[in-house]
């Protein structure tokens, strides 16, 4: 059984640059992109692939995806804590590179480049900051987020990134997550 999501990412994946992932919340998004990158490393072991997962607040960050996907690396048995360099932010695995970053302002989203950028919540994120990220992205940009503005509030995601002609986007809600509990979904 397998998320609506992560079929996506692997279906577009090759065909598409922004692989955008909109929905509620325990809509599977993000847990998809754990186990879509973990795929991806495991599929090219020491490539040397950077993939940099970045939002607004790194204390956000570090609290939600980061421990998120630490828990899911050791439940496959992949996380090793002398492979996780906590100064610079960067878990290695398999020979690839896992980053995280908080960038709240354009100038601090210079210079650093990775081959694929995951933009988590960018709903949050200003899009001069974006912008210098995506100029410094070789690959691809996964984007996962809670839909938050209010009806009729334009937003520089949907009137930027979501048209593109080069992104494929997929909206979920709770109900499409397969993995969840009788008790998560009645909540």
């Amino acid at each position: 059984q397998f998320n609506p999501n992560y079929l996506f990412l692997h279906k577009n994946f090759g065909g598409k640059h922004f692989i955008c992932l909109q929905g509620s919340s325990r809509s599977g998004k993000t847990y998809s992109i754990f186990d879509f990158i973990i795929s991806l490393f495991a599929k090219y072991p020491n490539a040397g692939i950077e993939v940099e997962v970045v939002r607004d607040s790194l204390q956000v960050l570090k609290g939600t995806v980061v421990k998120d996907f630490i828990e899911r690396l050791t439940e496959l048995e992949l996380y090793n804590i002398e492979l996780h360099n906590m100064s610079n932010r960067r878990i290695t695995i398999m020979g690839n590179h896992f980053d995280y970053n908080s960038y709240d302002t354009p100038i601090k989203a210079r210079g650093r480049k990775r081959h694929i950028l995951w933009l988590n919540e960018p709903n949050e994120m200003n899009f001069e900051t974006v912008k210098q990220l995506l100029i410094r992205t070789t690959t691809k940009v996964l984007v996962d987020f809670n839909p938050s503005e209010p009806d009729g509030v334009e937003h520089w995601l949907y009137d930027d990134i979501l048209q593109r002609s080069n992104a494929a986007k997929l909206i979920t809600t709770y109900k499409d997550n397969p993995f969840l509990s009788a008790s998560q979904v009645e909540e």
